[in-house]
């Protein structure tokens, strides 16, 4: 019997690949849902799909960070992969956000629609949240940086001729990823402290008077 032929192969590969994404659906809905069962011959989980999540957004802005703590002139590659990361890192936190404070409406969602909720979904749910631990000027802030990220990533990921990056809003995309961590991680990533000391030294390379946005930090709930 002849073996498979290139495409054949590849086609198996792509059913691989839709099998292991099926059953890591699978695996959160159990986690969270006594409706469904795990998945066999996978192991289980030890740690809660929210938690994982927001420990890889903190792993991709730790990385993106320094990953311009040298200087980059605008349209150096560079600045191409940083946007990414900090775009694709947001989505993970703001997709574990979502997860924790209504993990069965997430559920739902999944199972009606075959997809996870999108970006701007799990923003407002977590704007939602916030508008109860932080005063109203500041989560309209929150939702300015997240646009802004947004719109810069979805244009890198889509054409990124032309490309317009401000450079405070470096800072600020990680003044949010520390916000969103510190209020809803279950316990904190290992990678925040390191984004913590990259604000701090991005605050402190600020012109004395400039008039710039900047979040409360402290740690408190």
């Amino acid at each position: 019997m002849a073996g498979k032929t290139p495409t054949q192969n590849l086609q198996q590969a792509l059913e691989e690949v839709q099998s292991h994404l099926e059953a890591g659906d699978q695996r959160i809905k159990a986690w969270y849902s006594d409706d469904f069962d795990p998945p066999e011959n996978f192991p289980e989980l030890e740690t809660a799909p929210h938690q994982y999540l927001i420990e890889g957004g903190a792993q991709l802005h730790s990385f993106a960070a320094d990953l311009t703590e040298s200087s980059v002139e605008l349209g150096d590659p560079a600045n191409d992969a940083e946007l990414v990361l900090y775009g694709v890192g947001m989505e993970r936190l703001l997709t574990g956000v979502y997860l924790k404070v209504d993990s069965a409406e997430f559920i739902q969602k999944m199972v009606e629609k075959g997809v996870t909720p999108s970006f701007r979904d799990c923003k407002w749910v977590l704007i939602e949240e916030l508008t109860e631990r932080l005063p109203s000027e500041q989560c309209g802030m929150v939702v300015l940086v997240l646009d802004i990220l947004w719109e810069l990533r979805n244009n890198e990921a889509h054409l990124g001729y032309h490309s317009y990056y401000p450079a405070q809003v470096r800072r600020l995309f990680l003044e949010v990823s520390c916000l969103i961590q510190q209020l809803f991680a279950d316990s904190e990533p290992a990678e925040l402290d390191r984004i913590r000391e990259v604000i701090e030294e991005r605050r402190n390379q600020r012109a004395p008077a400039a008039q710039t946005v900047e979040f409360d930090l402290s740690r408190s709930p």
